[in-house]
């Protein structure tokens, strides 16, 4: 990493002699910001005709939004996202009188409204593009600008609620209790624990129901499809609940998978424990091992995507600044010019 002040002559200097030896310029301004430090479109290209010139935007580059400030949850609050998380319901009046369970219950609600994923979202549609623009240029000879927002990348990640028309099913949301979505794609309590259960499918109702011992569900005109299951989805959740409440979760994980039957124990206990405990996990080599400069070693996630003859590389993250020195030196700096850029607040770094 380099951290520049680009307000600053000496920042400008170095800003145009490394885009020139650049593939990618990349930034998150909003409009006017970036041509007023140097590193707009047209500025760019006039270093560096080949370089692939991206723009991740929260609302774009035009529109009356554009100059708005956009936050992780601004992109899915304002395309509704932040209340399809909470559930059913409304949250009660700041003066109203609640006991503790209540309080506990709001406080649920309230943190399921904020735990919505554009920033995760754009980054993931973003490195996309970067790799597109990448790919064009290289095939077609044409660099080119490209731009992504966090409003249009959470549209793509929820495309099956983006189109309304007529006759179009109703987008499910969580119920009261924020335990899933009806009773057949919910968590359940377990006896010291919970599971996941995850049966949306018609032929699975009946291997559920089998696997349970309880095959008289079937025959029940309450459960006997699955608009009546969904008619009657309190009913059947008073059904399941006591049956679920019975059995340890490993009891009902193994039970239910071996009827091809999705059924998870939820790790209640936070992620860290499956993925340090999990046999699957090791066996795959979902985790490993990396270096932190300030930190030292620690445990991570491997890489998520894996190729057979390219095999990617994890690191341990870096310091502010951390790469200043050797970049400055591919462009001739000595380190006592360096370090009297440092002074003078052109450029910093965070020492390990």
């Amino acid at each position: 990493g380099l951290s520049l002040n680009l307000k600053t002559d000496e920042g400008q200097a170095i800003i145009k002699a490394l885009i020139p030896k650049a593939d990618v310029l990349l930034h998150n301004m909003r409009p006017g910001a970036p041509e007023r430090v140097g590193i707009g479109f047209d500025q760019a290209r006039e270093l560096n005709p080949d370089i692939v010139y991206v723009y991740v935007g929260g609302y774009g580059s035009t529109g009356p939004h554009s100059h708005r400030p956009a936050m992780h949850p601004i992109g899915g609050a304002v395309s509704g996202g932040a209340v399809a998380q909470m559930g059913r319901g409304t949250i009660p009046p700041e003066d109203a009188e609640l006991d503790m369970e209540e309080i506990v219950e709001v406080s649920r609600r309230l943190g399921r409204a904020q735990d919505v994923n554009p920033d995760p979202n754009t980054s993931m549609v973003t490195s996309t593009a970067i790799a597109m623009g990448l790919y064009a240029r290289q095939r077609f000879g044409k660099p080119q600008y490209v731009e992504t927002t966090m409003i249009g990348s959470n549209a793509f990640a929820n495309a099956d609620a983006f189109f309304d028309y007529e006759g179009a099913p109703e987008r499910p949301v969580a119920g009261p209790d924020g335990y899933g979505l009806n009773a057949l794609y919910r968590i359940y309590e377990a006896d010291g624990g919970w599971i996941y259960l995850a049966c949306p499918m018609e032929d699975e109702w009946c291997d559920l129901c089998r696997a349970l011992d309880r095959s008289d569900l079937m025959d029940d005109p309450r459960f006997a499809d699955s608009r009546s299951r969904e008619t009657n989805d309190d009913a059947l959740v008073a059904e399941l609940a006591p049956i679920f409440a019975s059995q340890r979760p490993e009891h009902w994980e193994t039970t239910l998978s071996a009827a091809d039957v999705g059924c998870v124990k939820v790790e209640d206990r936070g992620m860290f424990h499956f993925f340090d405990e999990d046999q699957h996990v090791r066996e795959n080599g979902f985790t490993t091992e990396a270096e932190h400069p300030r930190h030292g070693k620690f445990w991570r996630h491997s890489t998520v995507l894996n190729f057979s003859e390219t095999p990617g590389k994890i690191g341990g993250g870096i310091l502010r600044g951390q790469h200043t020195k050797p970049i400055l030196h591919e462009l001739g700096y000595t380190d006592d010019q360096i370090d009297e850029l440092r002074a003078k607040g052109v450029l910093d770094w965070e020492d390990a």
